[in-house]
């Protein structure tokens, strides 16, 4: 529950936002928010393979856009941690109930890839997909 519990929290402080515009979490790629955020939901995403009895593999690729791309790729960022946070959260307090929730981990993990695909593509990295093993 830890790492979903961080995903809302990185890069969230108020005074780091940048103001105007929509207001999304700062594209400054020098500093570590986003960067953190890259890490926690590709963690998150570990946890949910797990939780949907996957055998998923993601890559630890530093997530470094273009400048061109860095305010949309922040805002990618945000907008996946706003997906997962709660989705992760619901699983792990079904599990802990007793739900067998793998069918819907795995509904969300397959969200989760795709839009990390789509993320990469628009960070500019193309050969670093999740692989399933074998």
């Amino acid at each position: 529950m830890g790492v979903a519990m961080s995903l809302g929290t990185i890069g969230t402080d108020p005074r780091q936002r940048r103001h105007g515009g929509f207001g999304h979490a700062p594209a400054d790629w020098t500093r570590d928010d986003n960067a953190q955020r890259w890490i926690a939901l590709n963690e998150a995403g570990r946890a949910l393979a797990l939780l949907a009895g996957s055998r998923v593999v993601l890559s630890h690729a530093a997530l470094r856009p273009a400048p061109a791309r860095a305010s949309a790729v922040a805002q990618a960022l945000e907008d996946l941690s706003a997906l997962m946070e709660p989705g992760l959260a619901a699983l792990l307090a079904a599990r802990a109930r007793g739900v067998d929730a793998r069918a819907a981990a795995g509904v969300l993990l397959a969200e989760f890839l795709a839009a990390r695909d789509a993320l990469l593509l628009l960070a500019g990295h193309d050969g670093d997909r999740p692989r399933p093993l074998v």
